[in-house]
C-alpha cells in the first residue's frame, strides 16, 4: 500500500472538522457547509488519483506553471 499524500490527508481532515462541528451542534452557514464538504471529497478523489494514476502530465504541468 501507498503513503497517504498532502491532498488526501487535508481531505479528510476537512471532512471529519466539519462532521465534528455538525456533531456538536454547531450553527454554521449552509453554504460553508456544503463547500467545506466539496472541497474535502474533491481534495480526497484528487489524492487517490495521485496515489494510483500517471502523475506526469500533473508533475510536467506545474513546472511549467512555475517557470512563467
Amino acid at each position: 500500500m501507498k503513503k497517504i499524500n498532502k491532498f488526501l490527508s487535508i481531505g479528510l481532515i476537512i471532512i471529519a472538522l466539519m462532521l465534528l462541528l455538525k456533531h456538536f451542534s454547531v450553527q454554521l452557514p449552509d453554504f460553508f457547509e456544503e463547500l467545506c464538504y466539496g472541497i474535502g471529497v474533491g481534495l480526497e478523489l484528487f489524492g487517490i488519483y495521485l496515489m494510483f494514476g500517471d502523475t506526469s502530465k500533473f508533475r510536467n504541468y506545474k513546472i511549467r506553471l512555475v517557470k512563467k
